[in-house]
């Protein structure tokens, strides 16, 4: 089941797990959100694509979402399972030619720094498949969130980086058979 993470302000938890799911439950009833152990995370379980998900969440009016990472996979936190599935990822999504910035988040102390993470994978990227690093307008984010014993994964592309059109009311955000969402005109 895709899994979007999402960080809120710290304290307005609560807030957020009401509004996620009403942004999401035209689209799959079953939508569930979880607190992270760690204050300020929710997870969201849907049936529909992460990238979609985080989409139609971004699209909403939330009172309290600060950031939504749809992830492509969650590994355990060590340092050489996270190097390893960034570069099958990488792999599978034919990077090739384009320009990649590592960020890590970090939460728990199973790692020793969001640094070193970074550091690490942004060197395998460049040295098995000749990615060059540019920090200030990647083609790719890799984007690493440390959760205690688990580390989700996302590649965004600049596109899942747009900001997010805002309509109000939120039923004019439609998707179509394709699993392509956008506003009904």
């Amino acid at each position: 089941m895709p899994i979007t993470l999402i960080t809120t302000i710290q304290g307005k938890e609560h807030t957020a797990m009401e509004e996620i799911p009403d942004c999401l439950y035209r689209f799959d009833e079953n939508v569930r959100v979880e607190a992270a152990p760690f204050k300020g995370v929710l997870k969201v379980y849907t049936s529909i694509p992460s990238r979609e998900a985080a989409r139609i969440i971004a699209s909403c009016w939330t009172s309290h979402v600060v950031r939504i990472v749809p992830l492509d996979i969650v590994v355990e936190a060590s340092l050489p399972r996270i190097v390893e599935e960034v570069v099958k990822l990488a792999r599978e999504k034919r990077l090739s030619k384009e320009t990649v910035a590592v960020k890590c988040t970090r939460r728990g102390g199973r790692l020793r720094s969001s640094k070193e993470v970074e550091e690490e994978v942004g060197a395998a990227l460049k040295n098995s498949l000749r990615l060059k690093v540019n920090l200030s307008n990647p083609d790719v984010l890799v984007r690493i969130e440390v959760l205690g014993d688990e580390a989700g994964i996302a590649l965004l592309s600049r596109e899942d980086l747009k900001p997010p059109r805002r309509v109000w009311p939120p039923y004019l955000y439609q998707v179509d058979e394709g699993g392509q969402g956008g506003y009904a005109e």
